[in-house]
């Protein structure tokens, strides 16, 4: 059984790489509003389009 979160909640995820995308995405799915960090200019490309601001 799925249960909802009654108030989203607001994280933010900094990562190196993007290697958190993952457990970021997955915390979108469950109703958080979700913001992520990538500190590597070359990777900041990763996840892009996956309703995750960048």
């Amino acid at each position: 059984m799925k249960t909802q979160l009654t108030t989203p909640r607001k994280l933010l995820f900094v990562s190196r790489w993007g290697e958190i995308l993952e457990i970021a995405y997955a915390a979108s799915l469950k109703g958080n509003k979700v913001k992520m960090c990538i500190e590597d200019k070359d990777s900041r490309d990763i996840g892009f389009g996956a309703d995750i601001y960048i």
